[in-house]
């Protein structure tokens, strides 16, 4: 929970089905968090790098596969490092943001309305573009997604013009006090008007005054300036970086020796965790 909009992630994976969840602790104080998903292996913020040897330490033990990690920088190599022999390659490295408040776009023409059934083949071409252009076709299925999405009604919303879908935004992974938005897409005929920025505003907007949530976040690539930028002119700040590693398949279940395991924090499994 601390802090909390640094962990949006990482607060919104606990609320789904997990593989695996560890807290880290010396002398009873907590020292990070890890948590494995389907996608993954997300670290808390990370001071000690003993977190990752334990965490990596314990996992070894099981028979889990790791197709990747996420989380601060040094954390997410460390463990990259230790857990593959060469078999891993950074896929993104990211931005968290953070809006109180929003500043509105002004002058781009449309209305902000939530997608419907109706708007599923719009969608899935979206979707499907949105995947390509982050580098995760391969890992999504359109078709899967779009449906998960329709399944929550208010979580997928569309700028529209004249009828004409022009950009699309949702959300999700609630924390106690925020939610994050995501698969922000226009597609790139329609890009440089404005639309993604005003989505995106009256997602916000919609999520802090008529839904009550005390702040949002999303996740940049750093790698583009413009959405970087088109965030900051929101009202978006920078809250962290994180990087993401995807690991090759032979490396998956494969891990490095640990003869330093007792230099390593001590840790404790299997842990609860609730807010």
């Amino acid at each position: 929970m601390e802090p909390e909009d640094a962990h949006s992630l990482l607060l919104g994976l606990v609320a789904l089905p997990l593989e695996y969840l560890a807290v880290v602790t010396r002398g009873g104080e907590v020292l990070g968090a890890a948590v494995l998903s389907s996608r993954g292996l997300v670290f808390s913020q990370v001071a000690d790098m003993g977190v990752v040897d334990a965490v990596a330490e314990d996992l070894a033990a099981l028979p889990m596969a790791v197709p990747g990690v996420n989380g601060p920088p040094a954390a997410s190599l460390r463990f990259a490092e230790r857990w593959t022999a060469g078999g891993n390659r950074r896929r993104w490295a990211m931005r968290v943001h953070r809006a109180d408040a929003v500043i509105s776009p002004v002058g781009v023409p449309g209305c902000f309305r939530e997608a419907t059934r109706a708007d599923r083949d719009v969608l899935v071409a979206w979707c499907a573009g949105f995947a390509a252009d982050t580098g995760g076709l391969d890992e999504v299925d359109p078709e899967a997604a779009v449906d998960a999405w329709l399944a929550q009604p208010g979580s997928t919303w569309l700028w529209t013009d004249g009828g004409r879908p022009l950009s699309m935004a949702r959300y999700g992974s609630p924390t106690p006090n925020s939610v994050r938005i995501s698969a922000v897409y226009t597609p790139g005929d329609l890009r440089g008007r404005g639309y993604a920025g005003a989505c995106v505003a009256a997602l916000t907007k919609r999520l802090l005054l008529s839904e009550g949530w005390r702040f949002t976040t999303l996740f940049t690539d750093l790698a583009n300036p413009i959405s970087n930028r088109l965030y900051a002119r929101l009202g978006y700040r920078p809250v962290c970086d994180m990087d993401h590693y995807r690991f090759a398949p032979s490396a998956a279940l494969r891990s490095s020796n640990y003869p330093d395991k007792g230099n390593s924090p001590a840790y404790q499994r299997p842990l609860k965790f609730s807010w």
